[in-house]
């Protein structure tokens, strides 16, 4: 593939920037239209202390923590929480694409599956 983009290190500099862009964008455009998610339905049963009395006394110690986690987990989802988790996402994804550009052996797709001769070094 020959063109504008063809050297596979451009590609992934390029992808991982539109990706970093696009994510803090959004995460910026969720955050400033976004509320703090309160859930109203169980948000007093889950701290309550005979709810968590119960809940131990069922599953355990590992019962009450799983709960809390999921509680946590599920609380990323919503409100200004899903900007920050966005925001995150983004970040890791594009660093991915900066981290195998900058590990990646091949400069260009056509020199990719060709076998190279011998002392003939590859250009970095």
């Amino acid at each position: 593939m020959r063109g504008r983009f063809s050297n596979l290190k451009i590609r992934y500099d390029v992808i991982g920037a539109i990706i970093l862009v696009a994510g803090l964008l959004g995460a910026l455009c969720i955050f400033l239209g976004a509320d703090d998610f309160v859930d109203p339905a169980g948000a007093d049963l889950e701290e309550s202390r005979k709810y968590l009395h119960v809940l131990e006394s069922y599953g355990g110690k590992a019962s009450a923590v799983a709960q809390e986690i999921m509680l946590w987990f599920a609380g990323l989802w919503h409100g200004k929480n899903l900007a920050f988790t966005i925001a995150v996402l983004a970040i890791v994804v594009s660093f991915w694409f900066f981290f195998v550009d900058y590990f990646s052996d091949a400069d260009d797709d056509s020199e990719r599956g060709k076998p190279r001769l011998p002392g003939k070094p590859r250009h970095h």
